[in-house]
């Protein structure tokens, strides 16, 4: 009896711990939402280079006196420039307590863009301090009218002809410039209200030009270089996002800033926070929410090192040095390369991070992305045309999935999409002859070709079997029922380990065909589409194929078909392209590198492969073989 009390008591015990647990991660949301909208009304009219208390609690020191109530409570707000370090504290329910700051700084961007900024907001326990001398601070003058020579002139997004271009300009265009590169050569204009790069060469000559200031690596605005520190671990709620420091440019705009000594470029959103590495030593942690970030290169960085969207890099930390403005050894510097830039795995995203896109979006240049979304594999779906949907690649969804065999996907299991997976636009069925569908567990597989799914019952798929189920290695018949709705049919042959080798599109209920261009063990698919290329459903039997001859294998022949993929293989973006079926040498490979220069490439042979690497993106890849052609867009790369 007394061990049953000790049990029940036990059983109560735990019931009310998970009672409490659930009850603090309800109120860690509610406290999210209450916090984020005490700093949306806080900090909603902060200018430029200026630093706003966001919510409680937040400490400051600063590089001169202050009054006793200076910078003290939520709302107040600061010059950028004054600030010596900055710090948000750790959460603390039982206080009230989530430490949230906002900066609005303006880094490398020209004065004349005042409504283009870079934000930062402090969350949790997170301090930077100021790199930033205020006597070495750079400080733009008035822009100057310059004029468009009469040749014209391409405007690049940096200050070398390896940018790419943004735009061109007519002869006789007057255009604002605001500063030259480090050699001269280049000047800085302002080009579709963002900042672009002319040759000085296609100005026509003026001496004022001297006088615009040089726009160096060394050259900084207020906080554009400081030093970051983070608590280490999550924090205890589910719903709070980690002890970091989130970045955001504007969309579509790159900036450069400097943190903890690495010369960082981006364009996008990020997190920056300090971690343990796999040692247990302090490391940089950078993850892109979207578009990238760049390590540019340096002393530990041979070449620059791209980090995409949805991927994240650590760079090791050296021993606390004093190297900011507080005086304080506490400064740890970057001392190694960037690592190789990896998927951020989802269990990192966690409802925590999700948290973030309840950011007020007046605090922002546009809104945040920080969740990852999920597509539920269907019936007829594959996955390369799921990855056309979302406007990513096969080998992305593979990698982020752990999916061994890309044509070989199950109905129902959900797959994890990258976060810059857009929207969804067109159809994740494939259209007739092409990847083969994904199988469906609850179909019949063995000498039973009627697919009882409820999507067949629906599409008048019911009576859909194959007579006869016997393939001979010569000429022989297949028939099947027509499906209702259905317009055309793909026989597809697989081999005995799933992999589909051959795609026969027709529009009759029956087919004649060679059997000796089919494996010698296999199965069947027979899939219907509606008039839109819409899959319907499927019918599969198993075959030994009977009648094999001895000696010399029967020539088996493919139609013309051709796979390519885009991905990033750090630090270059990787194209590779496949092609089987070609009826004449050579086969032209003809891409388009980004932004829009086109390349071509032969090869005489029928079934092969090519791959090349670039530091631009690849837009589109056309494989051409006679009156044969086949053209893939990348719309994400």
């Amino acid at each position: 009896m007394r061990r049953t009390s000790v049990i029940s008591s036990m059983g109560v015990l735990v019931m009310l711990l998970a009672v409490g647990v659930s009850l603090a991660q309800e109120s860690c949301a509610i406290f999210l939402e209450e916090a984020l909208s005490a700093v949306d009304m806080n900090c909603d009219t902060l200018g430029r280079n200026q630093a706003c208390y966001g919510y409680n609690r937040v400490e400051a020191s600063f590089l001169t006196d202050v009054e006793d109530d200076f910078f003290v409570d939520p709302a107040d707000v600061t010059d950028v420039a004054e600030i010596e370090t900055l710090r948000t504290a750790p959460l603390a329910l039982e206080n009230n307590e989530w430490g949230v700051a906002v900066m609005v700084l303006q880094a490398n961007l020209p004065d004349t863009l005042p409504g283009q900024n870079v934000t930062f907001v402090l969350m949790g326990d997170t301090e930077i301090e100021n790199a930033v001398d205020p006597d070495d601070a750079f400080e733009a003058g008035d822009p100057l009218p310059v004029t468009i020579a009469s040749q014209g002139a391409t405007v690049r997004s940096g200050a070398d002809t390896t940018f790419n271009s943004i735009g061109t300009l007519t002869g006789g265009t007057l255009i604002d410039a605001d500063g030259l590169s480090d050699d001269g050569v280049w000047v800085r204009i302002i080009f579709n209200d963002r900042p672009g790069w002319v040759q000085r060469s296609t100005l026509t000559e003026d001496e004022a030009i001297n006088s615009l200031p040089t726009l160096g690596n060394e050259v900084y605005t207020p906080m554009q270089a400081f030093y970051l520190r983070t608590g280490i671990g999550q924090v205890t709620c589910s719903d709070i996002p980690d002890d970091s420091l989130l970045i955001q440019g504007p969309e579509d705009i790159t900036v450069q800033i400097t943190v903890n000594g690495a010369n960082i470029e981006l364009g996008s959103s990020g997190m920056l926070r300090i971690i343990e590495d796999a040692d247990g030593n302090p490391a940089l942690d950078i993850a892109v929410l979207d578009g990238e970030f760049v390590v540019k290169a340096d002393e530990h960085n041979p070449v620059d090192v791209i980090i995409p969207a949805g991927h994240h890099s650590q760079l090791c930390m050296s021993e606390s040095q004093n190297s900011g403005l507080d005086g304080e050894a506490n400064d740890m510097e970057v001392s190694c390369g960037a690592s190789e830039p990896e998927f951020i795995p989802p269990e990192m995203f966690s409802e925590a991070w999700c948290g973030m896109e309840q950011m007020p979006a007046k605090l922002l240049n546009y809104a945040l992305t920080s969740c990852y979304d999920t597509h539920t594999v269907q019936s007829g779906e594959n996955l390369f045309r799921i990855a056309q949907n979302y406007c990513t690649t096969t080998t992305v969804l593979a990698s982020l999935n752990g999916i061994g065999n890309i044509d070989n996907i199950v109905v129902g299991t959900v797959l994890t999409l990258p976060l810059s997976a857009c929207e969804g636009t067109g159809a994740t069925t494939p259209p007739p002859g092409t990847i083969p569908p994904a199988s469906d567990p609850s179909a019949t597989t063995d000498d039973d070709t009627t697919d009882t799914t409820d999507d067949a019952v629906s599409n008048g798929c019911e009576s859909f079997t194959v007579s006869p189920q016997t393939v001979t290695d010569n000429t022989f018949s297949l028939d099947w029922m027509d499906v209702v709705g259905a317009s055309s049919y793909v026989v597809a042959v697989f081999d005995d380990s799933n992999t589909e080798v051959q795609a026969i599109p027709t529009t009759e209920s029956a087919l004649t065909t060679n059997g000796g261009n089919f494996p010698s063990v296999g199965y069947i698919d027979i899939r219907a589409y509606d008039d839109a290329g819409g899959y319907l459903c499927y019918a599969r039997f198993n075959y030994t194929r009977v009648g094999v001859p001895s000696g010399e294998a029967t020539e088996r022949v493919f139609p013309f078909g051709v796979q390519a993929s885009c991905e990033y293989a750090g630090p270059d973006f990787k194209l590779d392209v496949a092609w089987i079926g070609a009826t004449e040498a050579p086969v032209t490979i003809s891409y388009v590198i980004s932004p829009g220069v086109p390349v071509s490439t032969t090869s005489n042979d029928l079934e092969g492969s090519f791959s090349v690497l670039d530091p631009n993106t690849f837009s589109s890849v056309t494989v051409t073989s006679g009156n044969d052609s086949e053209i893939i867009t990348f719309v994400s790369c």
